[in-house]
């Protein structure tokens, strides 16, 4: 056998240092090294098997069989992703191949089985996943257990609702309200799961309170259900304070518009909270329902004076936002920022984007690229400045980010602002465009008499 020695350098180099030289490395090349010897293709199957994720039914059994057999291989692979999209058609010899695929995982850190139902989830209860800690998850009645058992190391939580679940009996008739799945049963007869070292939480309130409490989570997004009782909603407002490191920013998904006293809750129990936004689940509105929504939550948003982002978004809205809808949001953020004085930014319902200029200034952020409501923008903003709502001399300052060809677009509508200005200015010479005149006409003089020494000389030679 031939020696190579570049293979016995290859070997002395830390296992760290070769799987990260993988990384740059094509697939197709690293296909080709697991013929080389058994020292490179234990490389490149490390990398090629690092991250996995089925999608298709045929290669996904294929990879799974794989997995079951060869531990070797099994024990490669860091992060899984099964998305079937013929999940009811699975039968259970499919499941149980995934999970004998999995019990050989031992090195897995990351697990998405958020769109395989409940039944993958109550098989794998029991399944040790040491190293584990991130975690996506379909909400089902074995959600609880399965995060008894795996909690302990989770860095990550996605809790998927919405889910039709065919054992359930579940249809998809309810799948665009988020609190509509199935919910576990929570109750009294749980206890609270450990988890020392959860910094992210995403999906359902009910969960919060046995998964909160002492874990490190600052930030998380939290999807409502419209139908808790207020007293419900302080008690899972109340477990958010038990954090460690204690709650910063909070995204939620409410449905309808009656939520103001959740708002109003969170203000009492989260008061030291810097960044909130808002996604509204509601399909039927207009400009009356819009205002009277910003009206009924301004007083709850007061309270949160440490606040400095916020973001209030309608899902799936079919109102076509005008110039005097931007008005109202105006008013709104002008009324808001006064009272909250850490607040430097806004986006509002027609997603437009509010920022903060000075004390008492609010602009809206235009991105002339991929913004729909660009040219309803440019008109108020050229409007509010012709109206004086804002001072001229920001107007400089302020347009300085807007491409010169927007500004073209609406060249009447700023003409019209500057005609006035323009009339009542008076144009002086200084000396400085004296002496600039002056240059230039001593440059015009020397290039005469260069064209006529020329012709001179011509005419003597």
């Amino acid at each position: 056998m031939r020696n190579y020695p570049h293979l016995a350098a290859f070997s002395r180099l830390p296992t760290e240092v070769v799987d990260e030289i993988a990384k740059y490395v094509a697939v197709c090349e690293l296909k080709a090294l697991c013929l080389v010897s058994k020292q490179t293709g234990d490389v490149a199957t490390r990398r090629l098997y690092h991250t996995i994720c089925l999608t298709e039914l045929k290669g996904s059994v294929g990879c799974l069989q794989t997995l079951a057999v060869r531990k070797d291989v099994a024990r490669c692979v860091r992060r899984l992703t099964i998305q079937s999209p013929c999940r009811k058609l699975l039968l259970g010899n499919f499941y149980k191949l995934a999970v004998d695929a999995l019990r050989q995982m031992v090195n897995l850190t990351g697990l998405d089985i958020s769109e395989m139902g409940r039944h993958l989830t109550s098989l794998l209860v029991d399944v040790p996943f040491p190293r584990l800690v991130e975690l996506k998850i379909p909400q089902s009645s074995k959600l609880m257990p399965f995060l008894h058992t795996h909690g302990k190391n989770l860095k990550v939580i996605i809790i998927q609702t919405g889910i039709p679940d065919s054992e359930t009996g579940d249809n998809n008739n309810n799948n665009n309200n988020p609190s509509s799945s199935s919910k576990p049963s929570i109750g009294t007869t749980f206890r609270q799961i450990e988890t020392p070292e959860l910094m992210t939480y995403i999906g359902p309130c009910d969960i919060i309170p046995y998964v909160l409490p002492g874990s490190q989570v600052q930030f998380l997004t939290v999807s409502w259900d419209p139908r808790l009782k207020r007293s419900e909603l302080e008690k899972i407002t109340q477990s958010l304070k038990l954090s460690k490191k204690g709650i910063t920013g909070m995204d939620n998904l409410v449905a309808g518009w009656n939520h103001s006293h959740l708002l109003e809750i969170i203000a009492e129990n989260v008061p030291s909270i810097e960044m909130l936004g808002v996604k509204i689940v509601c399909p039927a509105m207009n400009k009356e329902t819009i205002d009277e929504y910003l009206f009924s939550i301004e007083e709850s948003l007061g309270k949160m004076q440490c606040l400095r982002m916020l973001s209030l978004m309608v899902l799936f809205q079919p109102h076509k936002y005008r110039l005097q809808d931007l008005d109202s949001e105006h008013d709104f953020i002008k009324q808001l920022g006064s009272s909250i004085a850490t607040l430097t930014a806004c986006t509002l319902p027609s997603t437009t984007r509010w920022k903060r200029f000075g004390e008492q200034y609010w602009f809206p952020i235009i991105d002339v690229d991929s913004d729909p409501l660009q040219g309803v923008k440019m008109q108020w903003f050229f409007k509010a400045f012709a109206n004086g709502l804002y001072p001229s001399e920001l107007f400089t300052k302020v347009s300085g980010g807007i491409e010169y060809e927007v500004f073209e677009e609406l060249m009447p509508l700023r003409l019209l602002w500057d005609m006035d200005e323009d009339e009542d200015e008076d144009y002086e010479t200084t000396d400085e465009d004296e002496d600039e005149d002056e240059d230039e006409d001593e440059d015009e003089d020397e290039d005469e008499d260069e064209d006529l020494t020329f012709e001179g000389q011509g005419e003597e030679e």
